[in-house]
């Protein structure tokens, strides 16, 4: 049962920094997301789409990276 605490504790020292990196990193679209007036905002362009949220919500780099397809 030890084991199993400390593997656990591991795993949450690793992984609890990370998810809140994600979380904070994911806190511009969420908000944006979360106003229907500016989600009413977006076009059929995904161009637009995707220069508008990097520029006026500091959304980061929207194309996925390699390693996540």
């Amino acid at each position: 049962m030890a084991e199993f605490l400390q593997e656990r504790q591991l795993y949450a020292d690793e992984d609890v920094p990370r998810l809140r990196a994600l979380d904070a990193a994911a806190a511009p679209i969420v908000s944006f997301l979360h106003s229907p007036q500016l989600v009413q905002e977006l076009r059929p362009n995904n161009q637009y789409n995707i220069h508008r949220l990097q520029e006026c919500f500091q959304v980061p780099d929207l194309q996925p990276s390699p390693d996540s397809i």
